[in-house]
């Protein structure tokens, strides 16, 4: 291989236009405002070099070594990259719009506000790769390998993965809306604050995939499997797959259901300036006793009635404790609650010289065993003192007095 200039050596200007470059060392070269456009660069070895302000639009790049190369505000258009290998490279502010990347290696490697877009990486080795403030809009990853590749604040609208494998990848803060993923790998991958609107998800392994504050709506889901290649468990939601692999397997539905009863209490009250700081002094302080506290104060969307989440919520409460003082819409969520199949204990609060809503008296004599006294206080720091005592323990002594499940239709609410 040949040297044209000695390691360290700095290029300015250089015009390599047209040229073709073959076996040629530039190793530890560092290259400022050069043009490599349209020449044909094969079997270079480019390893350790700096290629600042550079310009390779549309030249062809095979089998060159480009080891801890570091691209600075480097433009690649339509560049065609063949069997090179990239590993540890550092591609800051470059523009690689329309390249080819076939075979080679571009593994360990550090993009930082790279544009990539209708870029190929067919077949190409991208593990490890950190991939900040991207743009791959309609880039291709046909049988891309994307091991733990992290892509974070990402553009990839309408880019392809069909058979790629994005094993354990981290998509973070990134918009994907109709992207295709067909017959793709993202076993153990983790979507986070992802927008997937139109997006194909078709065939996929999803063994172990984490999801959270996945938005938009896919076009397509079919056929993901969240189960092993021996064993497959075939959902058609993305968001879905997590819940139905641990029903499936892990001693499923008991453990969820009891992970969901054990320990969560439901708060009802009032959520006005005044009557607030006293729920989240319950809250805290329940939490300080080891349960989890829900306080429901959120809009439905649409999605669903205030009170239909009031009932779902509490059906996977272990109690609920709710303070009916000058609270019309509580009553009623109360009342909800006590019709539903599954009885939950419930302890109402009010304030000293408040008067017991007509409904729960009615309630009560209907047997709904599980709606207790309500507890009269004067102030909220005599709530708070007497919270274990006087509110939590006749909820755990209800729960302990509860019919068990083959005798729970017998004494569910009709009045005898």
């Amino acid at each position: 291989m040949n040297r044209w200039f000695p390691e360290g050596h700095a290029i300015h200007g250089q015009n390599f236009r047209g040229w073709t470059l073959q076996h040629v060392d530039f190793s530890g070269n560092t290259f400022h405002h050069c043009d490599f456009s349209e020449s044909t660069i094969s079997g270079c070895d480019f390893s350790r070099s700096v290629l600042d302000n550079c310009t390779f639009n549309r030249s062809t790049i095979q089998k060159c070594s480009m080891l801890h190369t570091r691209f600075e505000h480097t433009s690649a258009i339509g560049a065609r990259f063949t069997l090179t290998h990239l590993q540890f490279a550092n591609l800051r502010y470059v523009n690689f719009n329309d390249a080819s990347f076939s075979g080679g290696c571009l593994m360990n490697s550090d993009m930082y506000v790279a544009h990539f877009e209708n870029a190929h990486f067919h077949h190409l080795q991208m593990g490890w790769t950190k991939i900040t403030d991207g743009h791959f809009n309609g880039a291709r990853f046909i049988s891309a390998k994307l091991e733990e590749v992290q892509f974070k604040d990402v553009e990839l609208r309408g880019a392809h993965f069909e058979d790629a494998d994005a094993c354990g990848a981290r998509f973070l803060y990134v918009k994907m809306q109709h992207s295709s993923w067909i017959n793709a790998c993202l076993r153990h991958a983790h979507f986070f604050e992802v927008c997937c609107d139109g997006a194909v998800f078709d065939r996929c392994k999803i063994l172990g995939i984490g999801i959270c504050r996945v938005s938009g709506k896919p076009s397509l889901q079919r056929d993901l499997n969240c189960g092993g290649d021996k064993e497959p468990l075939l959902v058609d939601d993305l968001r879905l797959a997590p819940f139905i692999h641990e029903l499936r397997y892990e001693d499923g539905f008991g453990r969820f259901a009891d992970a969901l009863t054990s320990k969560v209490v439901l708060i009802l009250g009032r959520f006005s300036d005044a009557r607030m700081p006293l729920l989240e002094r319950i809250h805290g302080r329940l939490r300080a006793l080891g349960y989890i506290p829900q306080l429901i104060k959120f809009p439905c969307d649409g999605l669903l009635d205030p009170g239909s989440v009031v009932n779902i919520a509490a059906m996977c409460s272990r109690f609920v404790i709710a303070d009916v003082s000058d609270a019309r819409e509580v009553i009623r969520e109360v009342v909800g609650i006590l019709s539903q199949l599954r009885p939950v204990v419930v302890k109402p609060i009010m304030e000293v010289g408040q008067v017991e809503p007509i409904s729960f008296v009615w309630e009560k004599r209907s047997q709904r065993i599980h709606l207790l006294p309500p507890y009269e206080y004067p102030d909220a720091d005599t709530l708070i003192a007497n919270l274990s005592s006087a509110i939590i323990q006749p909820c755990e002594d209800a729960l302990a007095r509860m019919p068990s499940p083959e005798t729970r239709p017998e004494y569910l609410g009709a009045t005898k």
